[in-house]
């Protein structure tokens, strides 16, 4: 039939079809079993060394050990309509409902927003008594009203901890520098 290959569909739900096992076309006698899911959505050629996607046409190599896994891989990359589901079989994914695609807020951690806090003091040089501002406080609590805004000594001391740790890191990397270090 010219370049049209011949394929056919391996169907593992039918009673005919569920054990068989098909020999690898090198002759040897090393069997391949098709019992998993993933075969209902593609179909052998002729040439046994090759899958055929049932919803694009690609072809696909037959992995000589029966794994599943670039079959597999296919699926769920270039058809994310099609659920691969090992007990119930191949089904389609059903329709998506609106709060699918609402974003979920995420849980709010106090100790990221206080280091956060003390980044923007520091890399905005803005006053440690800016915790303290009506104006700032409204906006720090906009969209989380459990947020417990540091006190200024909070701050001061989070701020020297800071310092501190830095300054011992910045001694180690000069310490640990190969050769002399001008400082201009």
């Amino acid at each position: 039939m010219g370049e049209c290959e011949d394929f056919r569909l391996v169907d593992i739900l039918s009673d005919s079809e569920e054990n068989e096992s098909i020999h690898e076309s090198s002759g040897s006698s090393k069997e391949v079993s098709f019992k998993s899911t993933v075969y209902k959505n593609f179909t052998l050629d002729s040439t046994r060394e090759k899958f055929k996607c049932n919803h694009c046409s690609a072809a696909l190599k037959k992995d000589k050990s029966g794994s599943t896994s670039n079959l597999r891989k296919h699926i769920t990359r270039k058809h994310t309509f099609v659920t691969l589901n090992e007990s119930s079989g191949t089904s389609t994914k059903k329709s998506k409902d609106i709060t699918d695609y609402l974003f979920k807020p995420e849980q709010f951690d106090q100790e990221e927003f206080e280091n956060l806090m003390l980044n923007m003091i520091i890399l905005t040089d803005q006053p440690m008594t800016l915790c303290d501002r009506e104006a700032f406080r409204d906006f720090a609590m906009y969209g989380h009203k459990n947020v417990k805004i540091p006190s200024c000594s909070t701050i001061k001391r989070k701020l020297f901890e800071r310092y501190e740790t830095q300054k011992i890191e910045l001694i180690n990397k000069l310490q640990a520098a190969p050769g002399k270090i001008s400082l201009v």
